[in-house]
């Protein structure tokens, strides 16, 4: 049996770590003036069900992204040991997380959960934190037949990360397959020099998942860490 870390080296471990909860979205496949993660799951936010199971990592900082309707967000979430990152225009998941490098200077491992994803939990959390290794970012995945909501993993012939491929309605992507749930955890250094370098998509956005495809190019494909 190996070692297993002491309650200060893993106190030690996770001071360096921040998360980062995306709730800055309209939700617009919602139809709903409420923000899509202020909608209820048994009677709690979405995005509170996130930031309750990010606290069980006891990560250095929490910061909540927010943009439409930004003050029902914040009043929503509003506690201690939250921070609030206001995005601006809404310009895409990568660009939301460039918001925050101010607040997270100094912190060595940054994770990014999407603020509509109320029924991960605090074990999966922890495989995707202890998952990523040396790779500069691991994704969590699910095994699902979709109809375009999570994009595809797409792997090389030797098994390695090589993108996410965004797929629409009618394109193949009802079929069973491997799929990028969209929470991630990153080396920070990595993240804040690559950010940059994320392309503008067509319809003007910037996009987490180009990450992925940059991490192979560069021959330190991302981990996939399967969820249950």
């Amino acid at each position: 049996m190996g070692l297993q870390p002491g309650a200060g080296a893993v106190a030690a471990m996770n001071s360096r770590l921040a998360v980062v909860v995306l709730g800055a979205g309209k939700g617009t496949r919602m139809r709903s003036a409420l923000p899509k993660v202020l909608h209820p799951v048994a009677g709690v936010p979405m995005a509170r069900w996130v930031v309750d199971a990010a606290r069980t990592l006891e990560p250095g900082r929490i910061v909540v992204v927010v943009g439409y309707e930004a003050a029902l967000v914040r009043e929503a979430l509003a506690a201690p040991d939250v921070q609030f990152v206001d995005q601006g225009e809404l310009l895409g998941t990568a660009h939301a997380v460039q918001q925050c490098r101010a607040a997270l200077a100094g912190f060595e491992t940054v994770m990014v959960l999407n603020g509509d994803s109320p029924l991960v939990r605090p074990e999966t959390l922890m495989a995707l934190r202890d998952g990523r290794g040396d790779a500069p970012v691991a994704l969590l995945t699910c095994e699902v037949a979709d109809t375009g909501a999570f994009g595809r993993v797409v792997r090389d012939e030797d098994g390695a990360v090589r993108e996410i491929r965004e797929q629409r309605e009618g394109d193949g992507a009802a079929k069973r397959a491997e799929r990028n749930t969209g929470q991630y955890v990153f080396e920070a250094s990595w993240l804040w020099e690559h950010l940059p370098q994320v392309p503008r998509q067509a319809n003007g956005e910037f996009y987490l998942t180009d990450l992925v495809a940059m991490a192979y190019r560069e021959e330190r494909p991302a981990v996939a860490v399967a969820g249950d």
